[in-house]
């Protein structure tokens, strides 16, 4: 070759040829460079000129380089693209090219370019040597050609291996070239101390780097964000000569930590170690959405079981310490607050208090509970219903003065919202400021969310079991009074059963003499010593005779504010009582006596307490007037029955207020059961508890959600299953009220069907009870005629039609008989006749049930 290279450049790209001429110049390099634009002007050149070496792309317009092989036979050529591919690099090598360039816009390949230029020149020299070395001998040989043969191909052989461990090597350098250049991975090659020998621009992103010139002055070694990761990884690849997959967290340039996976081996020259050689695998965002996706599951799995945990609740405390567990598993905390928002008095409760540590002063939340009137962000839970959370709780302080505040931390709190009242609310409080975030006020409103149904259901259940609790105690009471004993044993038990049911520490009965008109001891119970006794008053002497003069009831919560006197007796003050409480008892508008309450520390009870309170007084001074006046004994037994029916009513009129029933429905119900009953011979007691089983048939459902009762579409299999539960929710809550107990057959068993499809329990026929029976009539008769949210009412023809067809079907056909015979008639509603004069007595009214 003369010292000039003569280079044929094939391609489309007219810049190439002098972007090359340009570097060769830059470099010293002689180099004549002609161009082809398509492969039959490179056919053209290649007959008329001498070419040292052809450069050319894969692929010149839409004609490959592989269906021109034969332009090559006789020539060294290598591809220059910047469009291939792998599988395009090792068909262009196994084709014949001396070697495979990609181009790039930084012309980094050019430097590479030089090498293998003087590579493939003298590669391709010693192939025609070689080829005319073997024709030489061949023809030298040609007298000896078996011997000849036999060495031309061992020759052969030879070369053909050399030529191809040459091709393999270009082949697998190329390939980890680009390997090393395209990887996502950071490759890096580094000194045993440290210092970074090689990297790829995977390498210079992931710590940080806008290039190598920045990387060089830090050793890889001062990367690693734990020293001991850095020791342990030099130990196992020390120990090891290898390491796979081993986690380390370095530290980027900008300070910030990443988590990662490194592999790497020795690094050789000439068989001797210099340093190591690996990849790095940037693992933190998969170790981020691996966390975050195992906080959602364990965040699921709490809500789920809070969910599973709700279904048996049936008290509010129950609910708090299932919420308690759960949200100690999902947020750190010092202090949990529960509150409750009563309907009728509104403003926040405190119902239920968790703190971390009980005895520790350290923190005082105290200005920011709810119940505190200085509390800033109260009305945006109560009035707005949205959730408040605080990384910094001093935004919060009410002193001007910062320096006394004692607030610091976090909080978060979110409203618990049925039928878009506010019933409850959710208060966390930690001593670190910044804790909270929203992504945690988000994850507490669900709880708040799933929750408050279950709540507003406990909420109703106690209120419920209050009133039951109420109608048990006064029951009890009653059948104390009723068992018609002398009045001092009367009331001896009378206040012990009133102490228990009113927790208070001792309660006394004054007698009021009509003729003396003073008040006088009869009973005590909770004093230390007898010091009531001798207790004779004037009607104004006292606290007792204020309250017999006033006939209003008197309470005093704390006994050292008032100058009135209790009892004359000077060992009163050793009882050491705080709290008073007097009752005026009375008796068809006439004072009777006084009841007392004392209680050791100060008392202010609720209205439910202060209703059970009167209503014992009342019972009380029904027991002294029954007897000052034994003839009327059955007379005042009546009028405790008219108080347990008042109940009752009270509880029917609450079904219609909640929307459970239709307005007028026990009324009309009440009037049309009595009036089937007698007309079917129910007499006396039977009657009464005909009564009172349909006034409470619907007592169950108040324990079932406003939204499951009035929900205008479809219920859904477990809504129909909650409400297919309230008669027996009915029949457990009123099972321990005695005087109740003959009137469960009805609210228990009045869905019952005469075919056996009704519930809860399928009975067929004449084993569903009789009194049951009639109720169904009258209950589903009033429902037909009655409007409803989802349908109009019957009229009365379809309603007549509808019970004669479900006759012997749904009822009992002898009383759907009678029921119709009764509607033709014009009766008034009966009044009841018990042994007990007319308690349990509906005022008669000239009722049409023609017209019904």
């Amino acid at each position: 070759m003369d010292s000039e290279m003569r280079i044929l450049l094939i391609s489309e790209d007219q810049s190439d040829s002098q972007i090359l001429a340009d570097f060769l110049k830059g470099e010293d390099l002689q180099a004549e460079i002609h161009t082809a634009v398509n492969f039959s002007a490179a056919l053209d050149h290649l007959t008329s000129h001498p070419v040292d070496l052809i450069i050319t792309d894969y692929q010149i317009g839409q004609e490959p380089i592989f269906d021109h092989l034969d332009l090559f036979n006789n020539y060294p050529w290598v591809i220059l693209t910047a469009q291939g591919s792998e599988n395009i690099a090792v068909q262009s090598l196994k084709s014949g090219a001396v070697d495979y360039i990609v181009k790039d816009d930084q012309q980094s390949y050019l430097p590479l370019l030089i090498g293998i230029l003087k590579n493939a020149v003298c590669i391709w020299e010693e192939k025609k040597r070689e080829e005319r070395y073997r024709q030489e001998l061949e023809n030298s040989v040609s007298q000896h050609s078996d011997v000849l043969r036999e060495s031309n191909q061992r020759l052969a052989q030879e070369t053909l291996q050399r030529v191809q461990v040459v091709e393999r090597l270009k082949e697998s350098r190329e390939i980890y070239r680009r390997f090393f250049q395209t990887s996502r991975d950071a490759v890096f090659i580094a000194s045993c101390d440290g210092r970074w020998i090689d990297m790829n621009q995977s390498a210079l992103e992931m710590f940080g780097y806008q290039g190598r010139e920045e990387i060089w002055h830090d050793s890889m070694l001062d990367l690693y964000w734990d020293p001991d990761d850095r020791t342990s990884y030099l130990q196992i690849i020390e120990e090891q000569g290898s390491i796979k997959e081993y986690p380390v967290s370095f530290r980027k340039k900008d300070g910030s930590r990443i988590e990662t996976l490194v592999s790497a081996t020795p690094y050789e020259v000439g068989g001797q170690p210099i340093g190591y050689q690996g990849f790095i695998r940037d693992i933190t965002g998969e170790l981020q959405v691996r966390e975050q996706q195992q906080k959602t599951i364990q965040q699921q799995e709490a809500l789920d079981v809070l969910s599973r945990a709700l279904t048996s609740c049936l008290t509010p405390e129950d609910i708090y310490q299932n919420i308690l567990v759960q949200i100690r598993k999902l947020f750190q905390l010092e202090a949990l607050h529960v509150y409750r928002i009563p309907a009728q008095e509104g403003g926040f409760q405190i119902e239920f208090t968790w703190r971390k540590d009980r005895e520790s002063k350290r923190h005082n939340f105290r200005e920011l509970e709810l119940e505190n009137p200085n509390t800033s962000f109260a009305d945006e839970l109560l009035e707005e219903k949205k959730g408040v959370w605080s990384s910094d709780l001093r935004a919060f302080q009410t002193d001007p003065d910062p320096a006394k505040s004692t607030l610091s931390g976090s909080m978060l709190a979110v409203p618990l919202v049925v039928e878009n009242r506010v019933i409850a609310a959710l208060q966390l409080l930690h001593s670190d400021q910044g804790l909270y975030q929203g992504e945690d006020l988000v994850l507490l409103s669900r709880i708040a969310n799933l929750v408050a149904i279950g709540l507003q259901k406990a909420y109703l259940y106690q209120e419920t079991q209050t009133h039951l609790d109420k109608l048990t105690s006064l029951q009890r009471i009653e059948q104390t009074v009723l068992e018609n004993l002398s009045l001092p044993t009367t009331l001896d038990m009378l206040v012990d059963q009133l102490v228990k049911e009113l927790a208070v520490d001792a309660a006394a009965i004054l007698y009021f003499h009509p003729q003396l008109k003073t008040l006088k001891f009869i009973t005590q119970t909770g004093f230390r010593q007898n010091i009531l006794q001798h207790t004779d008053l004037e009607v104004g002497e006292g606290l007792a005779g204020r309250a017999a003069e006033s006939r209003t009831m008197i309470h005093i919560p704390d006994l050292k504010h008032t100058t009135q006197q209790i009892s004359r007796d000077l060992e009163f003050s050793t009882e050491r009582f705080v709290s008073y409480f007097g009752v005026p008892l009375t008796a068809k508008g006439r004072l009777v006596g006084v009841m007392e309450l004392f209680h050791r520390e100060r008392l202010d009870p609720d209205q439910s307490w202060i209703d059970l309170l009167e209503m014992i007084a009342g019972l009380a001074a029904i027991a002294i007037d029954h007897q000052n006046i034994y003839k009327n004994l059955e007379r005042s037994r009546n009028e405790l029955d008219i108080a347990l029916d008042a109940i009752i009513e009270g509880w029917a009129q609450a079904l219609e207020l909640r929307g459970i029933e239709s307005p007028g429905h026990w009324r009309r119900i009440e009037e049309l059961t009595l009036s089937v009953g007698a007309k079917l011979g129910i007499k006396g007691e039977s009657l009464v508890n005909l009564r009172r089983g349909a006034l409470l048939h619907d007592i169950g459902k108040m324990a079932i959600p406003d939204e499951v009762l009035h929900k205008r579409t479809p219920l859904s299999a477990d809504e129909r299953a909650l409400i297919g539960k309230h008669p027996i929710d009915a029949y457990e809550l009123l099972k321990e009220v005695a005087g109740l107990k003959s009137a469960l057959e009805v609210p228990l068993y009045h869905h019952e069907r005469w075919d056996g499809t009704g519930y809860p329990y399928q009975l067929v026929g004449e084993d569903i009870p009789y009194l049951a029976r009639i109720f169904t009539v009258v209950d589903v008769w009033d429902a037909m005629r009655s409007e409803r949210p989802y349908r109009k009412a019957f009229s009365r023809q379809k309603a007549l039609q509808t019970l004669k067809d479900e006759a012997g079907k749904g009822f009992d056909p002898e009383i759907v008989q009678v029921f119709i015979d009764l509607l033709e008639e014009d009766v008034p509603a009966p009044v009841l006749e018990t042994g007990r004069g007319s308690a349990g007595r509906v005022e008669p009214q000239q009722t049409s049930f023609a017209s019904n």
